[in-house]
């Protein structure tokens, strides 16, 4: 008899099978591209900002003070030397017939009150030794020290034992470069009519030049010379701003 059984489906089953798996694959393979094509790529940014350097303006405390030691001679122009220097703390110390180790022993018993700079003049009353009268100015330079300006006048040669005393103030300020010498004779020299004969003592109007040509000296000096000394530092000063350069 003839068989009554129905074959079954195989191949229609393989092959709906094998639709679904191609069709899984190629969505795969599609959706991949898809994705591969909008992969976005994010860099960050780091910005550096460097501050602009900063110029500050400061204001430069200038001690302004003055000591002066004389004989006679500077001493007659005991009034004009101040009012010359109206911005000025001017100490005064003069004395007739004063010789330099007298000078010496005062300057170191003052030596408390002396400012940056210090102006001297001895030596118009010299007893001839000229050893001892360089000495003497090396005793004076110790108490002025080298963190003060020493301004020393030459002496007008009223004997021809005087080109002693100039050559020993000129020798030591060779020594340092902290001492200035101040040509006082040549204006003298220049100007006789200033002071009387002996071309030492101050006219009237001799005071006013002396008075100026102080003055000078100050102002021929550089800032950095204006600054309060160590030894008294915390002093009073006068307060000045200075300018930059240009």
């Amino acid at each position: 008899m003839p068989s009554s059984r129905r074959p079954r489906p195989r191949r229609a089953g393989v092959l709906l099978v094998a639709v679904t798996m191609a069709s899984l694959v190629a969505g795969c393979g599609g959706g991949g591209e898809a994705k591969a094509g909008s992969t976005t790529s994010t860099t960050a940014t780091t910005t550096s900002t460097t501050a602009a350097p900063t110029t500050t303006s400061t204001t430069v405390p200038l001690d302004k003070r003055l000591f002066v030691l004389s004989d006679s001679v500077l001493l007659g122009a005991l009034d004009t030397v101040p009012a010359a220097l109206p911005d000025w703390k001017v100490t005064f110390d003069g004395k007739e017939s004063r010789f330099v180790t007298a000078a010496v022993d005062e300057l170191r018993a003052r030596q408390a009150e002396l400012g940056p700079v210090v102006m001297v003049q001895v030596g118009n009353n010299y007893d001839g030794d000229e050893v001892a009268f360089a000495a003497a100015l090396d005793q004076l330079y110790e108490v002025v020290g080298p963190d003060r300006t020493l301004i020393l006048l030459h002496v007008f040669p009223i004997e021809e034992n005087r080109a002693e005393v100039n050559a020993a103030i000129d020798a030591l300020a060779a020594k340092h470069p902290n001492v200035k010498v101040a040509d006082w004779p040549a204006v003298v020299a220049a100007d006789p009519s200033i002071a009387t004969k002996d071309g030492l003592h101050l006219k009237p109007r001799g005071t006013e030049v002396m008075a100026q040509f102080v003055k000078q000296q100050l102002d021929a000096l550089p800032v950095g010379a204006l600054v309060t000394p160590p030894a008294v530092a915390g002093a009073s000063t006068t307060t000045t701003t200075i300018a930059p350069p240009g």
